[in-house]
């Protein structure tokens, strides 16, 4: 697949804002979050923070492994429960941030067309051998039955939550965004995880600091099985047909034991976005993709 100009320049220069939180990765700073796991998908194997000698496993698909690589972003064209998936290099057993950005181009943009990411605690392990367990955000076109224009979402499992979505922006704002999620344990439920949270923002103006984000624009609650930790990230994906794709860069995956600073994103004089708490639960007899 060829990139354009505005998709291959938007997507670096996003990539650029975020160097000096990949050099300053391992340095703890005071009241602020720690980044421990970033990729840029400039070649197999990069980024920070993930299994020693390991790199995105796309199964069988080594046309789409191929494709990543060249493009320097994840390119997602095919429908996988398990599209790709990558281990951590240490298990995460708090609360954390997890960003991307999303470029979608070249989608057609038809009702489902389902592009996300997921969490668990071990590769093919449950939940995670099931999509349905699985907390999961990213893209799913039109609440997936068409019913609303919603597109950007958060679900912490088929069983037992609901699937949320954001208004901030939708894919009629443009072809690339930032996403952020937020995986959190109230307490209520233990050691276990139960709570994701969802902001959308236009990735050309680059990500807020964390602490800046305000309210979470969707939140999406479940008790429904046990997760006290995550140690792999997974995509799914569903509905893509007739060469479409998504492209998926710049993970940066940070702990929240203290508000994140500007100074550890690099991002400068670029205000924090502050949303509204509006939320939107899924229209009634939604596609449960």
């Amino acid at each position: 697949m060829v990139l354009s100009c505005f998709q291959w320049g938007g997507m670096r220069a996003f990539a650029l804002m975020l160097v000096p939180a990949l050099l300053l990765s391992s340095v703890s700073v005071s009241n602020a979050a720690m980044v421990v796991a970033t990729d840029d998908f400039s070649a197999a194997g990069s980024g920070t923070g993930w299994a020693a000698g390991s790199s995105w496993n796309f199964g069988s698909n080594t046309a789409a492994e191929t494709a990543t690589y060249a493009n320097q972003a994840m390119v997602v064209n095919k429908t996988s429960t398990s599209y790709a998936t990558r281990d951590l290099d240490s298990s995460l057993n708090g609360d954390f941030f997890f960003a991307f950005t999303m470029d979608t181009s070249s989608l057609s943009a038809n009702p489902n067309d389902f592009v996300t990411f997921w969490f668990d605690s071990a590769g093919g392990a449950y939940p995670g051998d099931s999509y349905m367990y699985a907390p999961t955000i990213g893209l799913k076109v039109d609440g997936g039955n068409g019913s609303m224009t919603d597109d950007f979402m958060v679900r912490f499992g088929v069983d037992g939550s609901t699937t949320e979505y954001s208004d901030a922006f939708t894919l009629a704002d443009g072809n690339l965004f930032g996403i952020i999620g937020k995986l959190s344990k109230s307490g209520a439920n233990g050691s276990s995880f139960d709570t994701l949270e969802l902001w959308v923002t236009d990735a050309l103006g680059g990500f807020p600091d964390f602490n800046s984000l305000g309210a979470a624009q969707a939140v999406s609650t479940g008790n429904s099985f046990l997760l006290s930790s995550v140690q792999t990230v997974g995509v799914r994906s569903s509905g893509l047909t007739g060469g479409e794709s998504v492209l998926l860069d710049n993970i940066t995956i940070a702990t929240v034991p203290e508000p994140m600073t500007m100074a550890l994103w690099g991002i400068g004089g670029v205000a924090g976005l502050a949303y509204s708490a509006r939320r939107r639960r899924k229209a009634a007899g939604e596609t449960a993709a």
